[in-house]
């Protein structure tokens, strides 16, 4: 039989409205995700649930969501757990990825830096960009938690189709240095020209 949530003051409610902020993302190594599309992305990613809230009338069908792992709430209570102005109708937690180093990218021949994105929707952009063109490796130097809300929403749960390696400039120019190529307005040497065996790392910043 699933779960019904009604109340605002239940401890898995105050649970997930903890994960709006970055500190108890951390903590409890989850996130959020709103919307049938991202989260059938992420659980097809192989991204691990935790559980999925959802009102009534929501379709669940491509989901593939086990009940056990399902909660129906009312609408108030979605309201209040989502980040969203006009709430889907899903919402599920997940548990973040195991976390990874340069080392783990060794036999990757392209990555992508990006370089103190501040603003969730832009990195969230760039990382389903990353994910298009089969480049799934993601170095994070500073800016917004990837795993942000609004991250999560903009790259349209291709999060869960990236490595997502959080480092810093020291450590990249130790293990990267041979490998970088800096994206600039004008000049240097377009990008389909440089074809290389080895790895190739870009670098950008918002």
């Amino acid at each position: 039989m699933i779960k019904k949530i009604e109340s605002t003051q239940h401890p898995l409610i105050k649970e997930i409205c903890s994960l709006h902020l970055a500190k108890y993302r951390a903590k409890t190594e989850k996130f959020i995700a709103e919307g049938n599309r991202t989260i059938r992305t992420l659980v097809a990613a192989g991204i691990a649930i935790d559980t999925l809230y959802y009102v009534s009338d929501a379709h669940l069908a491509d989901l593939l969501v086990p009940d056990h792992q399902c909660v129906m709430v009312t609408e108030h209570v979605m309201k209040k757990i989502s980040t969203s102005v006009t709430p889907s109708g899903t919402l599920a937690v997940f548990f973040k990825p195991k976390n990874r180093t340069l080392a783990d990218i060794t036999s990757e021949k392209t990555g992508l830096i990006l370089l103190d994105i501040a603003d969730p929707g832009n990195m969230g952009t760039l990382i389903r960009t990353a994910a298009a063109v089969n480049n799934h490796t993601i170095i994070l130097i500073g800016g917004v938690d990837p795993w942000h809300p609004r991250v999560i929403q903009a790259s349209a749960g291709t999060i869960g189709l990236v490595t997502i390696i959080e480092t810093t400039w020291t450590d990249i120019k130790k293990e990267l240095s041979n490998s970088l190529c800096a994206l600039v307005v004008s000049g240097g040497i377009a990008p389909d020209q440089l074809v290389s065996e080895k790895k190739t790392i870009f670098s950008s910043r918002q």
